[in-house]
C-alpha cells in the first residue's frame, strides 16, 4: 500500500508480484516498468503515464475513491474496472486507452459514473479487444470507442460526442415457474 501516491521513474522495475499494490493517490510512470500484480493495482488518484512501459500482465486495474481522476498518456490495461458509483473519470483528449480482455464500469441507480475529456469538445479513445465488457450506469462524453462498439446499459449519451458507443435499456423480466 502507497498512501501518499506512487512515482516510477528512471530505470528500475516496480513488479506487483502474485500479490495486491494499493495506491491512496496519483501513479506516476514517467520511467522504468511497472509489473502490474496478479491480484490487482487499486488506484484512488490520477494515472499519469508520461513514459515508462507499463507491463499489465492479466491483472485487473480498478480505479477507486470517491474523488475525481485522470488517466492521461496512452495505456494498455489487461483488465479495467470502476465501480465507484457517482465517479468521474476524465481522460486526456487524443489519447487511447485500450482493454485486453474485460472492461466492467458499474455505477449504480442515481449515481453514474461519469466520462469526460480533459478539454470538453475534443475526443479520447478506448479500444476494448478482448470481448467482455459490463458498462452500467455510465454517463459517457466526448468518447470513440473506436472500431469495437461499447454498449452501455442504463447510461447517457451525454452531447451527442460519443462515437461507437451504444446506449441502451435493459429490460429484465422476472419469470415465475411452477
Amino acid at each position: 500500500t502507497f498512501n501518499a501516491g506512487v512515482a516510477i521513474s528512471g530505470t528500475g522495475t516496480l513488479d506487483g508480484g502474485a500479490g495486491a499494490i494499493v495506491v491512496s493517490g496519483e501513479l506516476a510512470l514517467s520511467g522504468g516498468t511497472l509489473r502490474a500484480p496478479g491480484s490487482g493495482l487499486s488506484v484512488s488518484g490520477n494515472w499519469t503515464r508520461t513514459g515508462g512501459t507499463f507491463n499489465q500482465r492479466t491483472g485487473t486495474v480498478t480505479l477507486t475513491g470517491a474523488g475525481a481522476s485522470t488517466v492521461s498518456g496512452n495505456t494498455t490495461f489487461y483488465n479495467l474496472t470502476c465501480a465507484t458509483g457517482g465517479k468521474v473519470v476524465n481522460f486526456t483528449s487524443g489519447t487511447t486507452q485500450t482493454v485486453q480482455k474485460t472492461l466492467n464500469l458499474t455505477g449504480a441507480v442515481g449515481s453514474l459514473i461519469q466520462l469526460r475529456s480533459t478539454s470538453p469538445g475534443v475526443k479520447w479513445s478506448l479500444s476494448v479487444t478482448g470481448g467482455m465488457q459490463t458498462v452500467l450506469y455510465v454517463d459517457v462524453q466526448d468518447s470513440d470507442a473506436l472500431t469495437n462498439t461499447i454498449t452501455v446499459d442504463e447510461g447517457v449519451d451525454n452531447g451527442n460526442n460519443n462515437a461507437n458507443w451504444l446506449f441502451g435499456t435493459t429490460n429484465r423480466y422476472w419469470v415465475l415457474g411452477t
